[in-house]
């Protein structure tokens, strides 16, 4: 079963489409892209295959870090929310 957090926010579509990557990001990932299609030019079809297996990874393990930090941070401000109006 889906945590409420799950079901709140990374159900929620028009929630996340609103989240929008700073220019910082954008600039990062345009450099990021530019020096993948580089190093691809430079790989055979197999070595290829690889750096795609090796990239798809990375994404999965960044991917569940972020949900992971998401979630401890959320419950951490609800606490911290919940304290401020016990005191």
């Amino acid at each position: 079963m889906k945590s409420m957090i799950d079901e709140m926010i990374f159900q929620n579509s028009i929630f996340m489409d609103s989240i929008k990557n700073g220019k910082e990001y954008d600039t990062i990932m345009q450099e990021r892209d530019k020096i993948y299609e580089k190093l691809v030019k430079t790989l055979d079809n197999e070595q290829c295959k690889l750096l795609e297996e090796l990239v798809n990874s990375h994404i999965h393990l960044e991917a569940e870090s972020n949900d992971y930090n998401f979630v401890i941070g959320f419950k951490s401000a609800v606490k911290l929310i919940i304290e401020c109006f016990e005191t």
